[in-house]
């Protein structure tokens, strides 16, 4: 769901910069402004476009490699756990096991 969200979030992004570029283009045929006017106005939207997206990919790179780093250390153990009934948890690995719950349902 959180995923489906992001990457409705840029979708979002995408067609609002375009819309802003359109309406640029339009008000300057119909006002004929100068072109430094058009030419700041389009570096502006730009800037602002790809400085989201920056952000956004950014985010995206740090959630994988914070979930990376959780796989690494749990994926064996709660591998264990499935397969073996009888294996008995230290109080160490259930306080990770929850760490890792309370960090999923943050996401």
């Amino acid at each position: 769901m959180v995923k489906y969200f992001e990457m409705g979030r840029r979708n979002w992004i995408n067609i609002i910069a375009f819309i802003v570029f359109f309406l640029i283009f339009v008000v300057h045929f119909f006002l004929d402004f100068e072109r430094n006017l058009l030419i700041g106005l389009l570096g502006t939207t730009a800037t602002l476009y790809f400085g989201l997206l920056k952000f956004h990919f950014e985010k995206d790179k740090l959630f994988q490699e914070f979930n990376s780093r959780y796989n690494k250390k749990l994926n064996d153990l709660i591998n264990e756990l499935k397969y073996d009934e009888e294996r008995i948890v230290t109080p160490k690995e259930k306080n990770r096991i929850i760490d890792y719950f309370n960090l999923s349902s943050e996401e």
